[in-house]
């Protein structure tokens, strides 16, 4: 037998190697979509494959939230939405991290975000959920507690023991997590708002939330004004 014959296929490495530089990490996410994602190691696949998409290019908010043809929407649709979730909650991290000092329970002593409806009169206020009895946290404790929550429920394998199945009965778990994650935007968006600017211009992830949420109807997105982050995205991709 010809030893070519005989040789394995290598299949690169689907990590950052020790000795990785910081400026190659997570390169391997880019040439995701040269892999369907069923062919890619491990039970992540999924999440690399959005995360691939997200890294080629994250001003195509609707390309990177709508579910593949491939994939058949009866099946796929919960675990895509499930997947989307973790990420969103893992870089809304990210955002939180950067209000770090100026979201302060002495400038922000509540969760609140002006009223879509009637911008002038008193701002709406939303209560904790991550107590017993839910009431008022600082905008900064909020924001930590709808996060830990949100990765808390997604781990937890009572309601979702798969990454490559979700019952209906776990779905509903969504439109809650969505409405929280949302009051955390629309908080940095009104009352951060030079900080959201300056991560959404890199990221575009306020835009694509408030996609997501609208096309999976997951919750109202009124609390964000959609055409900005629109217009943000659109001079993204003229300066390239």
């Amino acid at each position: 037998m010809d030893s070519k014959d005989s040789e394995e296929i290598e299949i690169a490495p689907r990590a950052n190697l020790p000795g990785t530089k910081a400026a190659n990490f997570f390169k391997f996410r880019k040439e995701a979509d040269h892999i369907p994602f069923t062919e890619i190691p491990g039970s992540f696949g999924l999440q690399e494959f959005i995360l691939g998409n997200i890294e080629r290019d994250p001003t195509d908010c609707e390309g990177i939230i709508s579910l593949p043809s491939s994939l058949p929407k009866e099946k796929w649709i919960n675990v895509w939405i499930l997947e989307h979730t973790r990420i969103f909650a893992w870089q809304l991290g990210d955002l939180t991290l950067s209000l770090d000092g100026k979201c302060i329970p002495e400038s922000c002593p509540v969760m609140a975000v002006p009223s879509p409806s009637s911008p002038a009169s008193k701002p709406l206020q939303f209560l904790c959920a991550a107590h017993k009895r839910p009431h008022d946290c600082c905008a900064i404790d909020y924001a930590l507690h709808a996060l830990d929550g949100t990765s808390s429920l997604l781990h937890n394998s009572s309601y979702f023991p798969s990454r490559t199945e979700v019952s209906g009965q776990s779905f509903k778990f969504f439109k809650n997590l969505a409405r929280r994650l949302l009051r955390v935007f629309a908080h940095a968006f009104h009352v951060h708002h030079d900080e959201f600017i300056e991560f959404e211009k890199r990221t575009h992830l306020g835009l694509r939330f408030v996609l997501y949420c609208a096309k999976y109807s997951l919750a109202e997105t009124d609390l964000i004004p959609t055409e900005e982050l629109k217009r943000i995205r659109d001079e993204s991709r003229s300066k390239k």
